[in-house]
């Protein structure tokens, strides 16, 4: 059961049959969406649609500490987004080992969105990948759970989740966490009717 988080600002039939065909079980709209009759009126396609919203998912902020203490987030991503400059002898990814044990108790997965390295080129999309490493390495040494998305703002950033799986694993993953990190799929996520 693959999953993916996508943030699109309308959803209709054809970006359900995209989603389908990449592949997917489980997709995950982030924020207010516009959602067309024609989508809501079809019900015989085999695809979860869950409606995520910023207490359960959240976007990565100056204060992370206090978005990874509490109890209702489940995901957050764009950690490495938060700072501006790397120190002179490590990175400033937005995680360390205080962050990671708070999200490893709490059951707090990290995202990694695909979106964020597509939408940049050169130096800050090198910088960025990098801080990406630093904090697959920090998750790896304190177990916390990890996950690949695209948050696809239009359809063309989609992507399948085996090009998320070799991306994962291009960033120092193991397969096995590559491939467990596109199934994510917490309880508390409402399923919409469509």
């Amino acid at each position: 059961m693959t999953t993916d988080i996508i943030s699109l600002t309308t959803y209709n039939k054809e970006t359900i049959e995209i989603v389908k065909s990449f592949g997917y079980t489980n997709i995950i709209i982030l924020g207010k969406k516009d959602f067309s009759e024609e989508t809501t009126n079809n019900t015989n396609h085999s695809l979860n649609i869950f409606l995520g919203n910023p207490e359960t998912i959240s976007r990565a902020t100056e204060n992370t500490r206090a978005i990874l203490e509490k109890k209702k987030v489940v995901l957050i991503y764009n950690i490495e987004t938060i700072e501006k400059k790397d120190k002179l002898h490590y990175r400033s990814s937005g995680l360390n080992q205080v962050l990671c044990q708070i999200a490893h108790n709490n059951n707090i997965t990290i995202g990694i969105s695909f979106n964020t390295i597509l939408n940049t080129t050169g130096t800050v999309r090198a910088i960025l990948l990098g801080r990406i490493r630093q904090n697959i390495i920090l998750c790896r040494k304190y177990k916390v759970k990890m996950f690949i998305g695209s948050f696809a703002a239009n359809t063309y950033e989609m992507r399948s989740p085996r090009d998320l799986e070799s991306f994962g694993i291009t960033l120092g993953m193991t397969p096995k966490e590559a491939k467990e990190s596109t199934t994510f799929l917490p309880k508390s996520l409402s399923m919409l009717k469509i």
